[in-house]
């Protein structure tokens, strides 16, 4: 089937990471969780703190920022994975006040904010040029 994954694509080490604990100096350490096809493997991406980089098993990345992401080595890349698998639907205007239906009557009700009020301007310090001396 030309739709599936070849898991021999992929090393060992592909996969989802999540974050499982935190080490002493705050960084998160991240363990695989999932991967391509049925490999159940283990992984886990740490800071190393002797090197100052990302590192997943002997691999190290080369940045050393406080988040992994961004971080390339050899044989790894660390990205953001963003999951659109959800429901979103707009849930508009409350129903508080609309009992009468008119929105134009609830926009009408509220009040305008003010405007505050601005800062005071600050007192200028004055100052004077000075006649130099000059030596006869």
């Amino acid at each position: 089937d030309p739709f599936q994954t070849r898991d021999s694509l992929f090393p060992a080490t592909s996969g989802l990471y999540c974050p499982t604990v935190r080490d002493h100096w705050g960084r998160l350490q991240y363990e695989k969780k999932s991967g391509p096809g049925p490999d159940t493997s283990t992984a886990v991406l740490q800071f190393d703190s002797l090197q100052g980089k990302w590192c997943l098993g002997s691999d190290c990345g080369a940045e050393q920022g406080v988040s992994p992401v961004g971080t390339k080595g050899f044989r790894f890349e660390v990205v953001d994975v963003l999951d659109f698998d959800g429901e979103f639907e707009g849930k508009g205007i409350s129903k508080l006040g609309m009992s009468s239906g008119n929105p134009e009557a609830l926009l009408k009700s509220l009040k305008k904010p003010q405007r505050p009020t601005p800062p005071r301007m600050p007192k200028l310090e004055v100052f004077e040029a000075e006649q130099p001396e000059y030596a006869a």
